[in-house]
């Protein structure tokens, strides 16, 4: 948590004007912030506290997890719109990203086109 807490990123996330928050109150939970920060600290590390991730106990499928690795979301339901909605923007950041990757491809083809025409 304290980790979490520390980054940059962290108090843009929380705040109440801007990242997720607004959000988050617009739905009408209560415990907001708590919430968010839970739901922030599982997309961090979702794996089982029991296991560790690798799915097996001593000498069996972990207890914790049932043998998935990884925890639930937490604050069920809640917690489960908050994730998806974080899901949301982390999946359009990542079309930018790609969308912006194949125009930078395509921007250094031009670029080396007109170095080699300005070199004749």
């Amino acid at each position: 948590m304290q980790i979490l807490r520390s980054l940059p990123q962290y108090s843009r996330l929380v705040d109440t004007h801007a990242g997720f928050m607004p959000w988050v109150l617009a739905q009408g939970m209560k415990n907001a912030r708590v919430k968010l920060t839970d739901v922030l600290l599982w997309w961090c590390d979702r794996k089982c506290p029991g296991c560790g991730g690798i799915k097996l106990g001593k000498m069996a499928i972990c207890e914790t997890c049932k043998g998935f690795g990884a925890r639930e979301v937490p604050h069920e339901a809640e917690g489960l719109l908050i994730s998806e909605h974080i899901g949301e923007h982390v999946d359009r950041a990542r079309c930018g990203t790609i969308a912006a990757l194949k125009l930078m491809k395509g921007l250094k083809v031009v670029a080396a086109q007109t170095v080699s025409l300005a070199r004749h």
